[in-house]
């Protein structure tokens, strides 16, 4: 690899991982599958290493990064066996243009349960993007992985103008906190997609989600992602799309202005004040900074102003600082 002499690698790599895995223990294969992904000629050979078993699982909620137990595994895991590790997520979230990451999504390459993490962030994002032909492509995957959703994502499909497309794309992430615009590391978020996790991992911060039991931050330097040999020649496009939906800002904020933007514009329609109510719910259970609270108290202030006699008022008893 380092000489350049990409195809006598393939080979080494391909013919070391059909014949010698016996012979290996987990992180010997993930290994070599990390280099067998950077030397992918296509989207099937990058899904195909992309996807790992992992070696072990732990468990860090304290920061002490404890081993589990065989039964505490099955449990984490959920079922599923394969699983994304950091180098493959960071490929996907940004280094991947999102029409490619939608081909990813209708693909059958991948363990059902990635499927679903690879449909809902493209979806998202093409979203987010208005990319309007790669979403519309990745909707009926994602409806289908998700069946709650379907709702929402009709709404978007019906949805005729920029504004209109937008604010769905907000409020189906409101109803589903769980929706990110981010491919996950590891089993990433364990909470049910429309119910709000306790910890506060809900939405989507400025950089994807990191493995499960690290905490987020806003001021992790990003380093710097090596990307596979097909995606080389679409840098360009990932690089813009990924600042693009940076420049969105943390969900809670952009959720919040969103909210009421459609609110102020579109008064009368029956999802303006719960929009407000979840937009300002957001702001407790999301990722936050230092504009969050400017935000919730606005949406907080509309929301009662505007419909103050709503069941979605009533609820709304405060806003928060973030």
């Amino acid at each position: 690899m380092e000489a350049n002499r990409s195809t006598e690698a393939q080979v080494l790599l391909d013919n070391a991982l059909a014949s010698d895995r016996s012979e290996m223990n987990a992180s010997a294969i993930n290994s070599l599958l990390s280099m067998r992904m950077l030397l992918a000629d296509n989207l099937s050979q990058f899904l195909t290493s992309a996807q790992r078993i992992p070696a072990a699982f732990s468990e860090n909620s304290d920061g002490r990064e404890m081993p589990t137990d065989e039964k505490d595994a099955e449990e984490i895991a959920k079922g599923s066996k394969y699983f994304f590790d950091l180098d493959a997520a960071n490929i996907f979230n940004k280094a991947m243009p999102v029409a490619i990451m939608k081909d990813a999504a209708l693909s059958k390459l991948l363990a059902p349960n990635l499927r679903r993490d690879v449909a809902q962030a493209a979806f998202l994002r093409a979203a987010l993007l208005d990319d309007r032909a790669s979403a519309m492509a990745a909707a009926p995957v994602l409806q289908e992985l998700y069946p709650q959703v379907k709702e929402f994502v009709t709404a978007y499909e019906r949805a005729a103008t920029p504004d209109a497309r937008r604010f769905a794309a907000a409020f189906l992430a409101l109803k589903n906190p769980g929706l990110r615009p981010f491919v996950s590391t590891g089993v990433g978020r364990t909470t049910a997609v429309d119910d709000v996790d306790s910890y506060r991992d809900n939405y989507w911060c400025t950089e994807p989600p990191p493995p499960i039991g690290e905490p987020y931050s806003e001021e992790q330097k990003p380093k710097p992602i090596v990307a596979p040999d097909f995606l080389k020649s679409s840098q360009a496009v990932a690089e813009k799309q990924f600042a693009a939906i940076q420049a969105l800002d943390t969900a809670p904020n952009f959720l919040c202005r969103t909210a009421i933007d459609w609110a102020n514009k579109n008064p009368a329609d029956p999802r303006a004040p719960e929009a407000l109510h979840l937009a300002v719910r957001s702001t407790r259970y999301g990722c936050t900074n230092e504009e969050t609270g400017k935000w919730s108290k606005a949406a907080f202030d509309l929301l009662h102003r505007k419909y103050p006699n709503t069941v979605w008022a009533k609820n709304t008893k405060y806003w928060f600082k973030g």
